[in-house]
C-alpha cells in the first residue's frame, strides 16, 4: 500500500510482499534477506499480498525459489534466491 511503500521508500514500478523483519536463525535469516527487500515471485509465481506468499510457503515443502528487488546505493537490484530447508 501507499503507507509501505513511503516507509520503504519504494517506487510505484515496485509490486510484491515487503519483508518487514527477519527472524533470526530462519531461513529468510540465513539467505540474507533484509528488511524493505520485495518479494515479487516465490517458484515463480507473482505474489501480490502476505496471504499469497503464506500460502505457497505451506505447498512449497521446503524448495524455495525467490525473486527479491533490493534498494542498492539508491537504485534496485533484482536478486534471485534458492533456499533448501
Amino acid at each position: 500500500d501507499d503507507e509501505t511503500r513511503k516507509e520503504y521508500k519504494l517506487p510505484q514500478g515496485v509490486s510484491g510482499v515487503v519483508v518487514v523483519e527477519v527472524e533470526p536463525g530462519s531461513a529468510a535469516d540465513r539467505v540474507g534477506l533484509q528488511p524493505g527487500d520485495v518479494i515479487e515471485q516465490f517458484n515463480g509465481k507473482r505474489l501480490r499480498s502476505p496471504e499469497d506468499l503464506r500460502s505457497l510457503v505451506e505447498q512449497a515443502r521446503g524448495k524455495y525459489s525467490l525473486v527479491v528487488r533490493r534498494a542498492i546505493g539508491g537504485q534496485f537490484a533484482t536478486i534471485q534466491i534458492q533456499i533448501q530447508e
